[in-house]
């Protein structure tokens, strides 16, 4: 029972995040509340099902790129909360990268992408704030001059059986992503 640290990362020129090698867990950065194996719970004589929010990730840099499914998360794979993702960033440049506010069984958490330039996504890549249980999705708020999405790149708020979050979305220019 608890929740998950915060994560705050300020990068003076770039932050790069690379997915890992084949049948290799992938690279992240990422506040979660997770269910620990079997052997932890033995070691420390934990039962039941773990409660606690996810902790906020806040990043700040002028570049932010997540490639070969990395990704920058909030998550809540027990009972709980996501936390909140704000990303404040010149340019965020996702090459098959993920930025996810997840949880499920409780409220998702809330992705805020503040952008100066440019955020351009392709090969598949995603924004996504879900809930899977009974909560509702997060939502995500996204301001940036140019938002370029392809090759089945999204920006997805959603819940299973709760309501789904609201996509809020200031540019000037918005091309690739389909409706």
């Amino acid at each position: 029972v608890g929740n998950a640290g915060d994560i705050l990362v300020n990068a003076s020129e770039n932050i790069s995040i690379s997915g890992g090698q084949p049948n290799l867990p992938t690279s992240t950065i990422a506040s979660t509340e997770d269910f620990p194996t079997l052997a932890f719970k033995l070691l420390l004589g934990l039962s039941g099902t773990p409660r606690g929010s996810a902790g906020d990730v806040t990043v700040s840099t002028p570049i932010l790129e997540i490639a070969g499914k990395g990704s920058v998360t909030v998550a809540n794979i027990a009972e709980g909360n996501a936390g909140q993702l704000p990303v404040n960033a010149d340019s965020v440049v996702l090459h098959q990268g993920r930025i996810d506010a997840f949880t499920a069984a409780g409220d998702g958490g809330n992705i805020d992408l503040n952008i100066q330039d440019i955020l351009f996504m392709r090969d598949e890549s995603i924004v996504n704030a879900i809930s899977r249980g009974s909560g509702n999705g997060g939502n995500v708020t996204i301001s940036s001059p140019v938002i370029v999405g392809l090759d089945n790149s999204d920006i997805v708020a959603s819940a299973i059986t709760g309501n789904g979050g609201n996509i809020s979305i200031t540019t000037q220019g918005l091309l690739g992503l389909q409706l």
